[in-house]
């Protein structure tokens, strides 16, 4: 492997460097979203919906997702998802700076938060053969798995010392986290797949090739959230056919 290759890959780093503010925002509003439910209801149940919210999606939406990544072009899918996280963060800063946001708002918010970051989670993992050569895929993943575990360390902690500085902030920056993946990935000239890999099935084998993936997972009661999203991408995964 030769790691210098990679700093020289624009695509990559600018793919890299979109998709690492972006975990970092959503890893910090992870801790933002039940804070702020704690400090409008004082009730630390609701605290707890909304912070299932957050995460319940992965469960649910990863096999879809996979799915969608085969379905549709996957720069624009990452794009479409950045896009409607940053106005459901805006959303909410809206909200705090005109009065309270309601908390079925903030469960809607979080919850789509969740869906979307597997949504894109799984495309990036998709495309990532297509922005670096064969011989760096490796090199590449393992930089994006360091990425993504990173995030999970400095986000929930970023996240609390900026709602300490002001309840609007965490999703004020979470908003512009996003904003900048969307810049990023948009500069990328890579094409996420080739034609032939938007395969044009019919939408009712939807369910048969979500159940492709499914037993894996469902043997395995041990796999957490995000390794359940993880196996998901395998089938869109560097080293798959997708």
């Amino acid at each position: 492997m030769h790691p210098r290759r990679l700093l020289l890959n624009r695509d990559f780093q600018l793919l890299w460097i979109g998709e690492a503010l972006s975990d970092i925002g959503s890893q910090s509003s992870t801790v933002a979203y039940p804070l702020l439910v704690l400090s409008l209801t004082g009730s630390p149940a609701k605290a707890g919906v909304v912070g299932l919210a957050k995460w319940l999606p992965l469960a649910l939406f990863s096999l879809p997702a996979g799915v969608l990544a085969d379905r549709f072009n996957r720069k624009r899918l990452m794009i479409g998802c950045d896009v409607i996280r940053m106005l459901g963060a805006a959303s909410v800063v809206l909200a705090l700076a005109l009065g309270r946001p309601a908390f079925a708002q903030i469960v809607i918010v979080a919850f789509l938060d969740g869906g979307l970051f597997a949504a894109a989670h799984i495309a990036e993992r998709g495309a990532l053969r297509h922005v670096v050569e064969t011989e760096h895929l490796q090199d590449a993943v393992a930089r994006n798995e360091a990425r993504l575990y990173t995030a999970g360390i400095v986000g929930p902690s970023l996240g609390g010392l900026l709602f300490a500085v002001a309840r609007a902030l965490p999703f004020a920056a979470d908003a512009v986290s996003f904003l900048c993946s969307t810049a990023a990935v948009s500069a990328t000239r890579s094409q996420f797949q080739t034609a032939s890999e938007e395969p044009h099935r019919p939408w009712r084998e939807l369910r048969s090739e979500m159940l492709e993936g499914s037993p894996g997972c469902a043997a395995n009661p041990s796999i957490g959230p995000r390794r359940f999203c993880s196996r998901a991408a395998t089938r869109c995964s560097p080293g798959s056919s997708c």
